[in-house]
């Protein structure tokens, strides 16, 4: 696919994301996916057990936001940098980071995604 093209795919994950869309979200992510999150060591296989991390996610941090500040895309990669925003749901506590995620895509699906942040 285009550049554009995966660029949109993105796009569209992290709108669904921040609307709490999830089935909407993992409509992008291939069913083998791989998924790595380096700074809380995660490492996962599969949609079903990323849809299971974004609704852990979405209950531990209610109403958050991941804003991408910058994106560049290939013909086979989506790279992003966002912010994410939001407070634990236990305390309250105001949470912010800055995050950059890596997207490997393959005929419009997400085929791996590794972030770090």
């Amino acid at each position: 696919m285009s550049a554009e093209a995966n660029l949109g795919v993105i796009e569209a994950m992290w709108l669904a994301w921040n609307e709490e869309r999830l089935s909407d979200a993992v409509e992008s992510i291939a069913k083998d996916v791989h998924f790595q999150h380096f700074s809380l060591h995660i490492e996962l296989e599969g949609r079903e057990a990323v849809l299971s991390l974004m609704e852990h996610s979405l209950a531990a941090v209610p109403g958050r936001r991941s804003t991408v500040v910058y994106a560049h895309a290939t013909s086979d990669s989506v790279i992003t940098e966002n912010h994410y925003e939001g407070a634990l749901a236990e305390t309250g506590e105001p949470i912010t980071k800055d995050i950059c995620y890596v997207f490997r895509l393959k005929n419009g699906l997400i085929v791996e995604w590794r972030e770090y942040g």
